[in-house]
C-alpha cells in the first residue's frame, strides 16, 4: 500500500552519436504536489549507450530503472520503457537536452529540459540516522530451510558490554510494495529511522529486504499472503539464533500490509509476545481498495466518481491482478485479531487516505475485545498521514516532498508503550 507511484517512475536519457553524452543529467517534471527531479545516468561501453533513471522524490526502493529500447538518429533520440512510456528529445548542446515525456499509464505529457551535472541531488531528510551509531549495526544474510530462501537485512543491537545481556527484539514488516530493508520512499528511510529509535530504547531490531529485493531471493510479484507470513516467520527463526536476543521477548512491528502479516503470524506462533500495528488494515482488502478509489488515489479514477457498482467492479479487477491480492480476497483480518491475547498497540493517522483510521481502528478494538485481550491500546493521531508524517495538504502525493520521515509523537508513543508493556518500565 505505500506510495505506489512506480507508474510515474519513468524518464529520459539522451545520447547522440555525434558527441559523447555520458554522465549525469537532471531535470524536473510536475508530479503530484510539486516538481519531482528526474535524474538520468548515461553510460557508454564499446557497443552502445546504456541508461537508467531515478526520481528521488518518488522512487520507492531506490532502484534504478533501465530503458528497454533506445533509438538514436543523428541528434534525436526515442526511448521506450515497458512499451508505455515514451521519451523523444533533441540534444541541444553538450550540457542541454530538450525532451518530451509521454506516458499512457497514467496519461502524462510534458516538455522539460535535462541539464548535465556532476553529482546526484540530495534531499533533506534530517531524521535519517548517520554513522557513527551509538549501537551495533550489522548487515546480515541468512538462509531459511523452510522457505528455502536467502534473506538480506540489517540487525541493530544496543552496545553490549557484557555477553550475558540479552535484549528484547522486534522484526519490522513492510507494506504491500516490494520494499528494501529501510522501507525507502521519496528518499525517506522509514524503517531505518524506526530501527534507530527502537534500538536506542533497548531493543534489538531486524529489518530485511522483501523477497526479490536487494539481497533477498524470491519473487515478490507472485508471492501470496502466506508467503509473506512465512518470510516474517523466517526472520523470527533467525532472531532466535542470535546470542544477543531474549527469545522470550520477540515481537513484530507491521506497517500497512505488514500490519496484516504480523497478527497472522502471531495467531499461529505463541513465541510472538507483542505487536505494534501502524496503519494496519482490519477490514477486508477489497473494502480498503474501494476507499482508496473514492479518494482518487489509484488508477486515475475521477474524484467525483462515487458510483458504488463501478467502484466495486474496479476493485474486483484489482483484487485479481496479483497473487498477493488474490490470496487476500477472502481474508478477514478481524477474525485473526480476535485470536490474540498478547499486548497490542495499534496506531493510525487521522489523515491516512490509504487505510482510514475511522474504518479500521474500531474493528481492531472490537476484535481484540472479542479475544478478551486485556493489554491493548489503540490511538488515532491527529494530522498524520499513512506513513505517520505530519502532513500539510495531507494528499496522497505529498508524502515524498515532506522533510519529516515520521512524527516524533508517534515514535514516543511506541517507545513508551513498549517500555511499559514489554520492558515493564513505569
Amino acid at each position: 500500500m505505500k506510495y505506489g507511484l512506480l507508474f510515474v517512475l519513468l524518464l529520459s536519457f539522451f545520447c547522440s552519436p555525434a558527441q559523447d553524452v555520458s554522465g549525469i543529467w537532471m531535470g524536473a517534471i510536475n508530479v503530484g504536489e510539486g516538481k519531482s527531479r528526474v535524474v538520468v545516468v548515461i553510460q557508454k561501453d564499446s557497443a552502445a549507450y546504456r541508461s537508467f533513471t531515478e526520481m528521488p522524490e518518488f522512487i520507492t526502493i531506490g532502484r534504478k530503472v533501465a530503458f528497454d529500447a533506445v533509438e538514436i538518429d543523428s541528434n534525436r533520440v526515442h526511448l521506450n520503457l515497458i512499451h508505455r512510456i515514451f521519451i523523444d528529445g533533441s540534444i541541444i548542446d553538450d550540457s542541454t537536452i530538450e525532451a518530451r515525456f509521454r506516458s499512457h499509464q497514467p496519461e502524462f505529457d510534458e516538455q522539460f529540459l535535462l541539464k548535465k551535472t556532476n553529482q546526484y541531488p540530495n534531499l533533506n531528510r534530517p531524521q535519517t540516522p548517520q554513522p557513527p551509531y551509538n549501537y551495533e549495526s550489522i548487515d546480515i544474510n541468512y538462509y531459511d530451510s523452510i522457505t528455502r530462501l536467502n534473506y538480506g537485512g540489517t540487525l541493530t543491537v544496543p552496545k553490549n558490554l557484557s555477553s550475558e545481556i540479552k535484549y528484547p527484539a522486534i522484526v519490522l514488516l513492510s507494506g504491500s510494495e516490494p520494499d528494501d530493508r529501510d522501507n525507502t520512499f521519496g528518499a525517506h528511510k522509514l524503517f531505518k529511522v524506526l530501527a534507530d529509535y527502537l534500538t536506542n530504547q533497548g531493543f534489538a531490531v531486524l529489518r530485511t529486504d522483501d523477497r526479490g529485493v536487494g539481497d533477498t531471493e524470491g519473487d515478490f510479484k507472485n508471492a501470496a499472503f502466506n508467503d509473506l507470513v512465512e518470510d516474517a516467520a523466517a526472520a523470527v527463526r533467525f532472531l532466535k539464533t542470535r546470542p544477543e536476543v531474549d527469545t522470550t521477548k520477540i515481537g513484530l512491528l507491521g506497517h500497512s500490509e505488514g500490519g496484516l502479516v504480523a497478527p497472522a503470524l502471531a495467531a499461529g506462533d505463541k513465541t510472538i509476545r507483542f505487536l505494534v500495528l501502524m496503519a494496519a488494515p482490519a477490514i477486508r482488502y477489497k473494502e480498503i481498495i474501494v476507499q482508496q478509489l473514492k479518494n482518487n488515489k489509484i488508477c486515475g479514477v475521477n474524484a467525483a466518481t462515487t458510483d458504488s457498482t463501478f467502484l466495486n467492479n474496479l476493485a474486483e479487477g484489482i483484487m485479481t491482478s496479483t497473487a498477493g491480492y488474490q490470496s487476500l480476497s477472502d481474508y478477514e483480518p478481524g477474525a485473526t485479531l480476535a485470536k490474540l491475547k498478547i499486548p497490542v498497540l495499534a496506531l493510525n493517522g487521522d489523515k491516512d487516505l490509504q487505510v482510514a483510521a475511522q474504518q479500521n481502528i474500531p474493528v481492531i478494538e472490537s476484535s481484540l475485545k472479542k479475544a478478551r485481550n486485556k493489554n491493548f491500546k489503540t490511538l488515532i493521531l491527529k494530522g498524520l498521514n499513512h506513513t505517520f508524517q505530519t502532513c500539510i495538504r495531507c494528499t496522497y502525493n505529498e508524502a515524498p516532498f515532506l522533510e519529516q520521515t515520521i512524527s516524533p509523537e508517534a515514535l514516543n508513543i511506541i517507545g513508551e508503550w513498549l517500555n511499559k508493556s514489554v520492558n515493564k518500565k513505569k
